[in-house]
């Protein structure tokens, strides 16, 4: 029987430009001086790759390491004054910042070793210069903490502020976390290598509440302050959801602005692709629920979940509206919702026990989705790779990447994109001079008209 419109429509393929699907990328795309660059995996190896946005024509492709840098954190292509700046692998996770331009990848600057605690990128209160966290021997002297490239000498210069402990990133401009090892009970605030403030989540929210249980954080710069939650320890091994807790902490001291327990902010996506103020600040709220840690990877089981979706105004912590959503045990991830999807700016799509489901984010209104609605998922990007060490053996690491996308529909079938108009600010990049918008989705890289 020959194919009804609707689904020989649904099974064409995308009308894109150009559609790369030998590389597997780990990132967003960057537009680098109208180059777009970004992490790929290859083998167990790291890479920088640039790409020709209207060809998708490979420019060059370099080794690049993730160094010390906490794995959750996705890796992004960082750019200063139109350059491209990563890390080049060495031995013992230790790399050397390189400064390369965009359109040839040769390196303009390489630093001397170092084992980077942070990925590089444009100094807070030096524009136009490179800095990173992380320590190095300066004649033969431990030095770590915050450290900017010197153009000149081509050697990391630190800012001051010889912390005597390694730090690590919880979050933008400055806000880490003590790597000393566990309980990682602390929270801190960097400026020019130099501690701000420093509180303990432990007596700040209670026993057991840890920056290695749940994490994630905004910079509101208007409010002065960093909102984000945090999780607690399991106890044995079973993860209270109802246990997480939503918070603003003062960037002047610290001090706590508000909090919302039992919500986390692991389901809000960027819907606008602005700044965190301005884009909906959406938190899940759980009812009921927990977390079995099973077997010898201890992979967490859901089991009896119910929750809401919240908008919340992130200067206040109050309520703007609450959206029920019900059974969602079959679609939790870890302690967030995995499940929230983008639709459009105005819109996210949930999916729980009875089906997917549409929650305008102006007012929280929950409907059924049409059938061919497209809905951009993101993608698992958790890949391994090798660091060789001096003894021979190749250390594998586990590292999260970042802002890779597939378009479905609500059913799960992959929808067809036939432009950019129907894709979300927060997915893709656009390239003006060429007009092109490049998005990255699993083991492609797909370009679609801009107008």
């Amino acid at each position: 029987m020959p194919s009804s419109p609707a689904s020989a429509t649904r099974s064409a393929e995308p009308a894109s430009l150009w559609q790369s699907s030998k590389l597997d990328p780990v990132s967003g795309v960057s537009n680098v001086d109208g180059v777009a660059v970004l992490y790929t995996h290859r083998g167990r190896a790291l890479w920088i790759t640039a790409l020709d946005p209207e060809t998708g024509e490979r420019l060059w492709s370099h080794e690049a390491s993730a160094s010390g840098t906490l794995p959750g954190i996705g890796l992004s292509v960082a750019t200063v004054d139109d350059r491209v700046v990563y890390l080049q692998p060495t031995r013992y996770q230790m790399a050397r910042l390189v400064v390369a331009n965009g359109h040839t990848g040769e390196p303009l600057l390489r630093s001397d070793k170092a084992l980077f605690l942070t990925m590089p990128g444009e100094c807070r209160d030096q524009p136009h210069q490179v800095c990173a966290n992380g320590a190095t021997y300066h004649d033969e002297v431990l030095i770590d903490g915050d450290f900017r490239l010197d153009p000149r000498r081509q050697r990391l210069i630190s800012l001051g502020g010889d912390t005597g402990s390694d730090f690590q990133d919880l979050g933008p401009d400055g806000l880490v976390r003590d790597e000393g090892g566990p309980p990682y009970d602390s929270i801190s605030l960097l400026r020019h290598g130099n501690e701000k403030w420093t509180i303990r989540t432990e007596a700040l929210l209670g026993a057991g509440y840890s920056s290695a249980y749940g994490w994630t954080f905004d910079h509101l710069e208007g409010a002065r302050a960093f909102v984000g939650s945090v999780g607690r320890r399991p106890l044995g091994d079973t993860i209270q959801l109802k246990a997480a807790v939503t918070l603003s902490l003062a960037e002047s001291d610290g001090h706590l602005l508000w909090q919302q327990k039992g919500l986390s902010a692991f389901c809000d996506p960027d819907l606008t692709g602005s700044d965190a103020e301005s884009d909906p600040y959406l938190a899940c709220e759980w009812r009921s629920g927990t977390l079995h840690l099973r077997g010898a990877d201890r992979d967490p089981q859901a089991e009896g979940v119910r929750a809401n979706l919240v908008r919340l105004d992130p200067a206040t912590g109050k309520r703007t509206w609450t959206a029920p959503l019900g059974n969602v045990t079959r679609t939790v991830e870890q302690n967030q919702l995995g499940f929230v999807e983008l639709v459009d700016v105005g819109h996210v799509l949930v999916r729980t026990s009875k089906g997917p489901a549409l929650v305008d984010v102006s007012d929280g209104a929950v409907s059924r989705p049409a059938r061919d609605t497209v809905v951009w998922q993101s993608a698992d990007t958790t890949f391994h790779y090798e660091v060789a060490w001096d003894n021979g053996d190749d250390v594998v690491h586990e590292r999260h990447g970042d802002d890779v996308w597939s378009p479905r529909h609500p059913d799960g079938d992959r929808a067809i994109v036939t432009d950019a108009s129907g894709i979300p600010p927060a997915v893709g990049t656009t390239f003006d001079d060429a007009d092109v918008r490049v998005v990255v989705g699993p083991q492609r890289v797909t370009a679609y008209p801009a107008s």
